[in-house]
């Protein structure tokens, strides 16, 4: 008798669809506290940048001593990538066999600032820290080299993570202006936007074992090692995302009691994408 309602549990336990919980009221990020620990999306098309992109993202670090990887590309040759590095920040693009370097001084880098790494071919790479222009190198007329690795999000394949938190991890396919970026840079995103293949707005479920992917392209970060969470966010990006994404094994949505807001109705849009 007991192994039957044992053989019936762990039957139950395997079909039953997982549940998405709502997201608190209150915006969330990633937090790091130990190395050895990241957030990996699988290789995708989408990744393969050839002439032009832009990754951008919030983070703060816990010390100004050592690395704190921000992005980066796994591959024989790393593709790009974007890293803090004592008080600097700096970001790489592989062209022809050759790696280009950019880096810049950041004043107080144990704050919250918002990073971006800007790419063109036969223009430049710029880095851009808090909406201004802040370091640019000439880049070549060849596409960006191309890897079948995960991107790494927080850390890098030495295991070196960042210590501190990231918040509105975005990446495009297209090299976006200073002017671009401040003018959405302390605010959630639609997902829909022209250009963005991959949007990590850490809004998901506090204690969430992923990030979900609202650019409606479905690149999820899984979450690894013993010192990655979703936390409730510090960053000063004070919006959160405006909904939920569903896959086949999630089909039902836990919305809870909390009010968000004075409103007394609940509304949800269900939009096939």
């Amino acid at each position: 008798m007991i192994r039957r309602v044992l053989f019936g549990l762990v039957l139950l336990l395997a079909v039953m669809p997982r549940i998405v919980h709502a997201q608190d009221c209150a915006p969330n990020m990633l937090q790091l506290s130990s190395q050895g620990s990241d957030a990996s999306v699988a290789d995708n098309p989408l990744l393969h940048f050839s002439t032009a992109f832009t990754f951008e993202c919030w983070a703060i670090r816990d010390s100004s001593v050592g690395r704190g990887p921000l992005l980066l590309k796994r591959g024989t040759v790393a593709p790009y990538g974007l890293e803090l590095r004592g008080d600097s920040v700096v970001g790489f693009v592989e062209q022809d066999s050759t790696r280009i370097e950019i880096t810049a001084e950041v004043s107080n880098i144990t704050t919250w600032h918002h990073y971006a790494l800007l790419f063109r071919a036969s223009d430049s790479l710029y880095l851009v820290v808090d909406s201004t222009d802040v370091a640019a190198v000439a880049t070549r007329s060849s596409a960006i080299a191309v890897s079948s690795g995960a991107l790494l999000i927080g850390a890098d394949t030495s295991g070196v993570s960042l210590l501190g938190a990231m918040d509105d991890i975005r990446l495009w396919n297209i090299g976006r202006t200073a002017s671009a970026l401040r003018s959405t840079v302390s605010r959630v995103l639609q997902g829909s936007e022209v250009g963005l293949v991959a949007y990590y707005s850490a809004d998901d479920d506090i204690g969430s074992a992923r990030l979900h992917d609202f650019s409606r392209h479905h690149l999820d970060a899984t979450l690894s090692g013993g010192g990655i969470a979703v936390v409730t966010s510090s960053s000063p990006v004070t919006t959160r995302s405006p909904g939920f994404q569903i896959d086949a094994l999630e089909r039902l949505v836990d919305l809870g009691v909390r009010r968000c807001s004075p409103s007394f109705d609940t509304v949800i849009h269900i939009r096939n994408m």
